[in-house]
Formats: structure tokens, sequence, C-alpha cells
């Protein structure tokens, strides 16, 4: 910087102009400067510089850097950067610049409590003008002293390198560069790094593989120390009976070809068992205070195959690091018995969204071995009776279609970020927040959002890449990740739109003020609003059909005509949820007409007994489904249903699962979905037999039949909850018992014969539900 500008910087500050004004010039004048050398700062790994302040007294003291995460593409991170002065972290108060920037929990790769980056393949790559910049700009002044300071830099999630320059202490106007030490790794603590695998980390239950089964299962890394983790390793002791098919873990430039894995049989307790060890790439790390979920965006995979008797048998485990062998971890492994062979349900699709059927290859050696998992993952779902794959990218389609299941397409767009599969750079067809500024579509290359009038207005120009997908890649459906959210536009042509449908004169209308929450059309406002998103909707099946008029179009979403009519102790909850939903542009009496299947969201989130009276629990997964099965449009429903990692709190637990899918089924549903793939365990392999084998023998019954409650009697505890649906000559009643034990029920059938779906036996007067389960009758005419 020249002198001249560093003495405006400083005139901006006595002056006592605007500080967002001296720090805006003050970050383009240090981030236009000439640079220096970049520093490479590796995963796990920290720097230190120190600095002396004498005659800083009254003056404020501040850090500047240039900081970027090396990746392969532009993008930005999460957290990846912690920093510290004399021990104490920096964070959002005192981030002059990108407070926004801290990131206080961690998601997939990235760390919590560490400053995100952006990511390109290089430092000078790209300005990133879009994202304020490279320069990040602290207020150190109440953290240092007199004397000597330490700076501390760690890169605090484990990704490619952070790419340093420009580290300056500012003390008033004066700038005083700092030198960067050589990158470093302390020795850890080797028992506060532990592998941990889900849902184990959640249950503490072990791990549950089924008879035959072929089970992905993911390892996920946790460091509890502040010091980060490398040369890393696992140790695993397996039952012999279940073999490692393959450790898959193509992160960064494919590192599966660079795993070492080792094997020797063991005798241990009577049985024989296998130890595995597996020995990560040298640049394999795991920062400091780091969670389970955020080692790599990739967690030690091992595809696992049983042929073990069913039984419970036990397995150990211990992370290997550059301070040693840490804690020995054993659990039970419970080997559930083979599933029956399961029968694919023609309508009433048992469906699994995947995105992808596992993380592509990212070297050349990993591309046979992906091939050859995505095969033995696809069969395993078929053989369970899974019938549709909700998917990404056209390359998992051909082993989908070699079983005949249905592939649909997820949604191409983040709901959070962009509402439709395109964004604009024509800010006049953009949405307008209040304060008359385009709404961000992707702020990586400055595009907006469009302005949901115009995109219902203008369908081909808006929706066009669905088409394209669907008659380009040979998708048998789209599957809209929600219904149409969109931020309420405040531009001249949503306004005029929505007088013209009220009937309103602009000269007799106080805009935008009567539309605003307080406002005195804010009702017909909304209305007006969640008809464009039904508009959406609408413009998005059009686009669906002309790229394939037989495929389907699906929703996932989440408000069901529950939320409209709920009563009992939540009822404000539900009222403030339904009332964020309108905001966001969608109501299902607006959407659910354009729908081929409607698949609501479902669900539950609560993990015990308590889950039956929590707000998002299983009393509200039944009521919504109850409310919205047989809506006035016809439009069948298939929820999707939570399974999760196990990992946070995204997850229900599978005992709670079984009851919630078979009471849906129960309740007449015309099919079920499940979130997500890599989260299945040996119980859900069971639970998906089960439900194919129920929905193929019925449910022609359910999609063709009637309620029929009256043609069967039945009678037992107040667990119980049954229904019956008639077709023909059949009744199918299903019964499910929500307590913690079996139940008794009586069951009359009228004369009917009667036979377990499941098991095929004969049915007398008395059928035994097991805890959290169901049984399923179907009744045929003598």
């Amino acid at each position: 910087m020249t002198s001249m500008r560093w003495l405006l910087a400083g005139l901006l500050f006595s002056l006592g102009l605007p500080l967002a004004g001296a720090d805006a010039e003050l970050v383009r004048t240090l981030n236009d400067r000439p640079h220096g050398p970049v520093v490479v700062l590796p995963s796990a790994h920290v720097i230190e510089a120190r600095f002396v302040l004498d005659g800083a007294a009254g003056r404020p003291v501040r850090l500047f850097l240039q900081a970027a995460l090396r990746y392969r593409a532009l993008s930005h991170s999460g957290g990846v950067l912690r920093l510290a002065v004399n021990g104490q972290g920096l964070g959002k108060a005192e981030a002059v610049n990108k407070p926004d920037e801290f990131v206080t929990r961690g998601s997939s790769i990235y760390a919590p409590n560490a400053f995100a980056l952006p990511a390109q393949p290089a430092i000078d790559s790209d300005p990133r003008d879009d994202l304020g910049g490279l320069g990040y700009l602290f207020d150190i002044s109440g953290m240092v002293q007199a004397g000597e300071n330490t700076l501390t830099l760690t890169h605090a999630a484990a990704t490619d390198a952070v790419l340093l320059r420009d580290a300056a202490i500012l003390v008033g106007d004066e700038r005083r560069p700092l030198e960067l030490g050589a990158p470093r790794v302390e020795r850890n603590d080797p028992d506060t790094l532990r592998w941990d695998f889900a849902p184990n980390i959640k249950e503490q239950r072990g791990l549950f593989m089924a008879q035959g089964g072929f089970q992905r299962v993911a390892f996920h890394m946790r460091n509890e120390g502040r010091v980060g983790a490398v040369q890393l390793g696992l140790v695993l002791e397996l039952p012999a009976a279940v073999e490692v098919v393959a450790p898959y873990l193509p992160c960064a430039d494919g590192w599966t070809p660079r795993l070492r894995h080792e094997s020797t049989r063991l005798q241990g307790d009577g049985a024989e068992v296998v130890r595995h060890v597996f020995h990560f790439p040298d640049e394999a790390a795991v920062a400091p205070e780091t969670g389970w979920h955020t080692f790599s965006g990739h967690p030690m995979v091992l595809y696992l195959r049983c042929e073990a008797a069913p039984g419970t048998y036990s397995l150990a485990w211990q992370a290997l690091s550059q301070g040693g062998a840490g804690r020995r971890c054993t659990a039970a492994l419970t080997v559930l018995p083979r599933p029956p062979a399961a029968p694919m349900p023609r309508r009433s699709r048992l469906g699994v969204w995947a995105y992808s059927v596992l993380q592509p290859g990212v070297a050349d050696a990993e591309k046979a071995l992906e091939d050859d998992l995505r095969r033995r993952t696809v069969a395993q779902l078929a053989a369970l009776g899974v019938g549709r794959l909700v998917l990404s990218t056209p390359r998992d389609i051909p082993a989908a279609r070699e079983h005949g299941m249905m592939v649909s397409l997820a949604s191409m767009w983040n709901y959070d970020v962009s509402v439709y599969p395109t964004s604009t750079d024509d800010p006049a067809k953009a949405c307008l927040a209040a304060d008359g500024t385009p709404v961000t579509g992707d702020r990586r290359r400055q595009r907006w959002q469009w302005c949901p009038t115009y995109a219902a207005e203008h369908r081909d120009e808006v929706f066009h890449p669905i088409r394209e997908r669907l008659a380009q890649e040979g998708w048998d459906g789209f599957d809209l990740d929600h219904e149409g959210i969109h931020r309420e536009c405040w531009c001249e042509r949503c306004r005029d739109a929505f007088l013209a449908r009220e009937g309103l004169a602009l000269a007799a209308v106080d805009w935008p003020a009567a539309a605003r929450p307080e406002g005195a059309l804010r009702e017909r406002w909304l209305s007006f609003h969640t008809w464009n998103g039904g508009r959406h909707v609408e413009a998005i099946r059009e686009a669906v059909k002309a790229g394939n008029p037989a495929a389907l179009l699906f929703s996932w979403f989440t408000m069901s005509l529950y939320e409209r009519q709920a009563e009992g102790p939540d009822r404000e909850t539900y009222q403030r949820r339904l009332l964020e939903e309108l905001e966001y542009g969608y109501d299902p009496r607006e959407f659910l007409p354009h729908l081929d299947i409607a698949s609501m969201a479902n669900g539950v989130y609560a993990q015990d007994e308590e889950t039956w009276t929590k707000p998002f629990g299983l009393t509200w997964a039944f009521n919504r489904v109850e409310a919205t099965v047989d809506n006035p449009w016809k439009t069948p429903l298939a929820p999707c249903l939570n399974i999760g990692s196990g990992v946070l709190d995204s997850y229900t637990h599978p005992d709670y699962l079984r009851w919630q899918a078979k009471t849906h089924l129960a309740q007449g549903v015309r099919g079920l979905d499940f979130w997500m793939l890599t989260f299945f365990d040996g119980r859900h392999q069971a639970l998906f037999a089960d439900l194919a084998r129920i929905m193929a023998a019925g449910e022609d019954v359910v999609w063709d039949g009637r309620r029929a409650d009256d043609l069967v009697a039945v009678a037992g505890p107040p667990t119980l909850f049954h229904r019956a649906f008639a077709h023909g000559n059949r009744v199918l009643v299903g019964l499910t018992n929500r307590g913690l034990a079996p139940i008794e029920v009586t069951i009359d059938g009228g004369g009917r014969t009667g036979r377990e779906v499941l098991s095929g036996a004969v049915v007398g007067g008395r059928v035994t539900v097991p805890a959290l389960d169901g049984v399923f009758v179907l009744y045929e005419q003598p």
C-alpha cells in the first residue's frame, strides 16, 4: 500500500466515519497490494507467529491475512481455519469484515468453531470478490499485551491444505508483516482419538447385520484432543464369518488404492476372529476438537458380507495415530436371520433415497471397484423388494435397470440457495427482497433467484433443464425436493399479478405495507404467494411430462394437511411451522393436485418412549399421514421416513421406525420411501423385506378398494391400531402395536379365511402382535 493510502485509511479512522466504510476500504487496499509468498498449512497442522508490541497503547491492533482452502474447484468451504492470539480463540466478535464466516457447528468435511474459507485450486485462482475477497481482518485489541504475543493458526478440518499469505499486524495505520513459522504436528494423546461406526454412535448397541447380507459400514473419527492426529490407522476384529469385501475411501486424489490392509486370523473366546489393520495415506489427518462427522467428508467405509449364523457375537476396534494405539473398544455384533426373498411391489413402490449408490471413485484404480460395489449394493436392495431409487446422476441408472427398478431424478437444486434448477443473471427477472435488492441464487457466479411470477409465466426458459435431463438420460420420474419454496418477491411484476388476482387497484392499496406481516392484506398476499408456489409445481409437471410422458412427478415435502388442523399441547408449534411454510411459498392445497405421488417427509427425531408426545415424534408422524392419506385430490401418499446416520440428530431408532412404517401401511399409504441409503444396517434390511411382502400382497386392495373396518371385528388393548381395506372378495387388515410388550388381539373375519401375510399361517380368533411391530392378515371369501 502506498503511504498515501495508509494515510487515507488512518484519516478515516480518526475522522470517526462509519467503521464499516473504513474497514471496507482498508480490506480492499490490503487485498489489492503486491502479495507475498504463499504458506501451506496442511490439515491438522499448526503454524505459529510471534510479534512484539510496544508503543501500541490507545491504538487499535488488528490482524490481517489472506486465506483460501486449496481444493479442486471454486466453491465455499465450511469451517476450516481456527485462529488464536495468546491462547484466546478468535470468533465472530473479532471478525471485522467476515463475522458470518465463523462456523459454530461443523458439517460434512468441516469442523465447528472455525472460519470458512474460499475453496479453489490455488490462492490466485480467483480474487473471490463474491465472498468479499480473500482477506480476513480481525480486531485483536483486547487480546494482545505489551511485549511478546503469539498468533496460532490451525487447519481444523481433514481436507486439502489451507493457503495463507500477507499475514500482518496493523497497529493504528502502521503495518507490520508477520513471519509464519513452519507447520508442525505434536504428539497426540491416543486415548482422545476414536473411530466409531454409525448408528452405534447414537445407540451404543453395536453392529447389526443380516445373515447373507451385503452391508456398508461407515467408521467415523472423533478427536477430543487439542492436537491433530496423523499417521492414521484402524484396527478391527471381526468374527471370521464376516468378510471384509472391500475398504472404500475415494477421498482427495483417491485413497482407496493407497490404503494398506493387513489381516490375521486369531483364536478368541472359542471362536475364530480376523484382525484387520488399515493404514491410511500419509496426508490423512483428523484435526483437533472435531466430531464424528468431520473426517474428510468420507468416513472410512467398509463393505462387509455376513455368513455367520444368527446370534450375538462381538467385535473390537481401536484407532491408530502418531501417539500410538488408542483405547480398545468392544461392542456386540448381532446377526439377524436371513431376510426372506421379497417380491418387488408393482404399484406401492418401496423407495430409497440414494442420490448416489456410492461415492464415485476419484482414482482410475477405484473405478472397477466402484462399479462392483454399486452392482452388489443394488442387487442387495432388489432382493429386499426395493423397487425405486432416487438418484442424482445417470451413472447409477444401469445397475438399477438390471433389476427392474424405477429410477427417479432427485431435484437439481438446493432449496436454501436456488429454488429453481437454474438461476438468472438478469436482475430484471430476479426475485427482489423487501429492500429492492435481488435475492442471491448462486453467489459464486453472481446469479439470482428467479422472480416466482416470472418463472411461472416463462416456464420453458426456467424449467427446461428438467425436461432435457429426463429426455436425454432416461429417468422414470422426478423427485421435487420440496414443492416450490421461494422467497416472497416484492418486484412490480409480483405486485401487479397480486393486485390483478385480487381485483385491487394500486391507487387504493398502501403498497407494500399492506402486504407486510402486520398489513391488512397479509393473508391475501400469502394466498397469492402460495398460489405462485402451486404454479411452480405445475410448471415442473409440464417439464417432466415433456421430457418423458410416462414419467411420474414425486415431491418430498415437509408440510401435511395436519398442520392446518393440529390440536393439543403442540398446536402452537405447528401453527408457527405452518406460518413459516406459507411465507416460504407453499401450501399442500396448491401443489398436491399436480403430483403423481406425494412423498411427504415424515421423519421422526425423538429416540425413546417419549417420542409419542414430542412435537416431531411418532404421534405427529401418525397424524400427518392420517390427515393427508385421503386427500381431496386423490393424490397417492407415499411418505418418506427417516433412517438417518446415527451420528447427528437426523435419525429414527429402528425399533420405532418398524412401528411407524407398518402403521403407515395399515393407514393405507400407497408406498414408502426411506432416507437414506448409506445408513442402512441389518435391521433395516429385515424391515424392507417385510414391507415389500406386505405391499405386494395387499397393494391392489389398498389402491382399488375401500375402507372396510366394518367387515372385521377387532379388539385389543389401547396400544393397538387397526384398519381394514376391501376389494372384491379380499380384505386386508393391518394390526400394529405401539407398546413395549406383545399384545393379544381378538379378531373375527366374519367367516372368511385369513392368513398372516408374512408367515402364511392360518389366523384363528386370536393374534399376537409383537412390541413395536405389526401383523397383516389377508382374508378371502371361503
